[in-house]
């Protein structure tokens, strides 16, 4: 069995073989080979990650670690891999869609969205946003359309694109009556 066959290669081997496996990425650094006495390594450079997406660093025993960072090397081992691990760039915020209410009884009963979607190259995510509503009027005294920030969370495992802010905005407008129907009228045949 080719498992059994490289373990055993493993344990007779007379150096330390260190991997760096890109998964998506392309351009891993090469197979390196430390002497068995070696107790530390410095973590080689990145990969290219793929479109979409950019470099977190190495995982290696739990751990993520950067370019240039030096890791212990416990005593026996005979190979170590490192294994590329990448964030998602958010590329967009999708607008929230506008709110038009009438003499809500509380912030609360607006309906303000908790998440909002974000645009990434895997396909679209929600993300949580917390909204700024110190400046929002309720009381029906202001009828124009009202502008409402939000702040993205942004979730583990992604990141925004250089560009995007992880803000998003709503426009509120709050009618001090329901709107009435006046007339109905057929269109002309």
């Amino acid at each position: 069995s080719v498992n059994i066959y490289k373990a055993v290669l493993e344990i007779n081997a007379e150096a330390i073989t260190v991997n760096y496996n890109a998964g998506i990425g392309t351009e891993a650094p090469e197979t390196q080979k430390l002497p068995t006495s070696s107790t530390s390594l410095t973590v080689s450079a990145a990969p290219t990650a793929p479109e979409g997406k950019e470099f977190a660093g190495w995982a290696y025993n739990g751990t993520v670690y950067q370019p240039e960072a030096v890791v212990d090397i416990v005593a026996g081992t005979t190979a170590i891999e490192f294994t590329a691990v990448y964030t998602t760039l958010i590329s967009e915020i999708v607008d929230a869609e506008n709110i038009i209410k009438v003499l809500p009884q509380d912030i609360a009963a607006i309906g303000l969205p908790e998440t909002v979607e974000v645009v990434t190259v895997d396909g679209n995510a929600d993300m949580v946003v917390t909204w700024d509503t110190t400046s929002l009027v309720i009381d029906g005294t202001v009828t124009d359309p009202q502008t409402v920030n939000g702040t993205i969370t942004v979730a583990d495992g992604y990141k925004l694109a250089e560009g995007v802010e992880n803000t998003v905005s709503v426009s509120v407008t709050i009618l001090a009556t329901a709107p009435q129907i006046t007339a109905i009228t057929a269109p002309a045949t």
